[in-house]
């Protein structure tokens, strides 16, 4: 949703008729903000990242898409669902809930989509991210269906089964570090769970 005050409706007016939009936002949540106001030889901005792809091998931060960078700026596409006033309804965008976003472009396919792109083998390998299985606790089909009656007439899904592949297919990539893959989890490790 975007401020009225600052964005008018009027500003929106023809996005619905593109089905994508790119979304320039700020990645407000980064650990490492705090670094990039500081004088550069004191920043310590790291230069290389762990990549999940590479089973915690490291990448140069501009090779890839991790939000720890120089400039806490990202990038997205997503699909325009509906125009409502000042606000866009998008499904398959990956940004949080509170996410400040900065500029919306939409997606032009004779200039946004380059046919001879390509990218190095490390990032094909989608199977290096997939999760051996994803199983629901027995609670969980209540849960979602309360979930539903909730929500239902302001989702852009058409049932609650589609709502649960779209949970299954999400949670089925880990981008967990190869070291919080291994380590347990908190809450394992308690007796009452």
């Amino acid at each position: 949703m975007f401020d009225p005050v600052r964005v008018p409706p009027a500003s929106l007016e023809g996005l619905e008729e593109y089905s994508h939009i790119w979304i320039i936002y700020v990645f407000h949540l980064n650990t490492d903000l705090e670094k990039l106001w500081m004088e550069p030889s004191r920043s310590k901005v790291k230069a290389k990242v762990r990549v999940p792809r590479l089973k915690g091998g490291k990448k140069g931060v501009f090779a890839t898409r991790s939000p720890h960078r120089p400039s806490p700026i990202g990038l997205t596409v997503a699909k325009v669902e509906a125009v409502q006033g000042n606000m866009i309804l998008l499904s398959g965008v990956d940004l949080v809930d509170g996410t400040p976003v900065l500029d919306v472009k939409p997606y032009l396919p004779y200039c946004d989509s380059i046919q001879e792109a390509s990218v190095p083998d490390w990032v094909k390998a989608d199977s290096s991210l997939a999760a051996t299985s994803v199983t629901f606790s027995v609670d969980f089909s209540s849960a979602l269906a309360n979930c539903w009656e909730l929500v239902k007439k302001n989702t852009l899904y058409s049932s609650p089964s589609e709502m649960k592949r779209l949970i299954e297919q999400v949670l089925s990539w880990d981008i967990r570090s190869p070291s919080q893959r291994n380590r347990p989890h908190k809450s394992l490790l308690t007796s009452e769970n």
